[in-house]
């Protein structure tokens, strides 16, 4: 996918427009993203150690902002992994599974 940017959480161009014609490009932005994520995983967990086939698309910086769908930006895990992440967000932040916005 050409289209796709490096992140940047704080693109003020990217900001522009209304409510719902954000969450439209957001859904564009992620549905391109998907395909190049899972060729990186091969379908699997992308969770060090996990050997489960992957169901979930993770946000690393959360769902807000732009930047988010970015396939760096995305991590593919199973369910038991997804829920560990957000349960321990202490650990996933320090593991980046998840990441601090800039």
């Amino acid at each position: 996918m050409t289209g796709l940017v490096e992140p940047n959480l704080k693109d003020p161009d990217r900001a522009q427009g209304t409510q719902q014609q954000r969450h439209n490009q957001f859904l564009r932005d992620f549905e391109d993203a998907k395909p190049i994520v899972s060729a990186r995983s091969k379908e699997w967990c992308e969770v060090e150690g996990c050997d489960h086939k992957a169901v979930v698309y993770h946000h690393k910086a959360g769902r807000k902002g732009t930047g988010v769908n970015h396939p760096d930006m995305l991590l593919h895990a199973c369910d038991s992994c997804h829920r560990a992440i957000h349960a321990s967000p202490s650990m996933s932040f320090a593991l980046g599974y998840m990441v601090r916005r800039t």
